[in-house]
């Protein structure tokens, strides 16, 4: 308080004192401590990592498929189902013909399919555009059209209304699992979502 206070008398006098302060955009100083808090809070370089955002989840179900990955609803994946139902998802989407780095999206309520199908568009080599179900029809159906969305991943119970016009799977409609297919040339620079 003492600061916002501290701010609006110097403004006040900022604005008596120079004409010229009328018409410019940075005449509310922040007090020096605040800035130099900014400055850390923004400074955020660092090296990145040179993989892709999948590959240590990939890693770490090789290494414990027993492991809980995703507990949602009253239901519990390891890493292996995770991992395999995902790898269906990506052949699945692959044998449709989604590209690397095409835009899949991902229309569901929350639960376990949601990292499955994130997962699958990731093995894919695809690019996941969330859309969320709780959106009336007209702007999922935009926003889907703005990212050139061919296809579209949901649960059965939305199937028939989530992405109209586009080829959709039901990601709790797929039995079994499946290896993941061979990794698709993805550089690391490409967009993970949209």
């Amino acid at each position: 308080v003492d600061d916002m206070f501290d701010a609006f008398r110097m403004l006040l006098h900022r604005l008596a004192d120079e004409p010229d302060a009328w018409d410019r955009a940075d005449v509310v100083r922040l007090p020096e401590r605040q800035q130099e808090q900014r400055r850390a809070a923004n400074a955020t370089a660092a090296p990145l990592p040179d993989h892709l955002l999948h590959e240590p989840l990939v890693a770490r179900a090789r290494a414990q498929p027993a492991a809980a990955a995703v507990i949602a609803d009253g239901r519990t994946l390891d890493y292996a189902e995770l991992l395999a139902r995902a790898g269906r998802v990506a052949r699945w989407l692959r044998a449709h013909g989604c590209g690397a780095g095409e835009p899949v999206g991902v229309v569901m309520e929350k639960g376990w399919e949601q990292p499955v199908a994130v997962l699958g568009v990731l093995l894919a080599g695809g690019c996941y555009v969330p859309v969320d179900l709780n959106q009336p029809a007209a702007r999922r159906l935009a926003m889907l059209d703005d990212a050139a969305v061919r296809f579209a991943l949901t649960q059965a119970a939305h199937a028939a209304d989530a992405a109209a016009g586009r080829t959709v799977l039901a990601v709790d409609d797929l039995e079994g699992g499946a290896d993941p297919p061979e990794p698709v040339p993805v550089s690391p620079d490409a967009a993970a979502f949209d």
